[in-house]
């Protein structure tokens, strides 16, 4: 595995641990990951100022959590562009997202 592999599947073992609210404190969110506690507040500041991830510690639940709803994506994303008709009106350009 390389090494930019090995990173975003760590933001992604983060995000996942966040979202269910199971990071718990640094010390324990580095056990998880095989990671020192430094490494977590590296990721998890890049998490904020580069994908603007809301994320916030909270002191009584002793884990991270987003403040916002929304989620993380790390991927392609697929565009399909078609032309649909509504009722009667000129083809409208749509597009689908899919995430492979």
């Amino acid at each position: 595995m390389n090494k930019l592999h090995e990173y975003f599947n760590l933001i992604e073992k983060i995000d996942y641990f966040i979202q269910k609210g199971e990071t718990g404190s640094p010390k324990e969110l580095a056990e998880k990951l095989s990671i020192c506690e430094r490494s977590v507040y590296s990721y998890i500041g890049f998490m904020k100022s580069e994908l603007h991830a809301p994320i916030v510690y909270d002191f009584q639940l002793k884990s991270y959590s987003y403040q916002k709803n929304g989620k993380l994506e790390l991927g392609w994303e697929n565009i399909k562009k078609s032309l649909k008709k509504s009722n009667g009106q000129k083809p409208v350009l749509c597009e689908e997202y899919t995430l492979n």
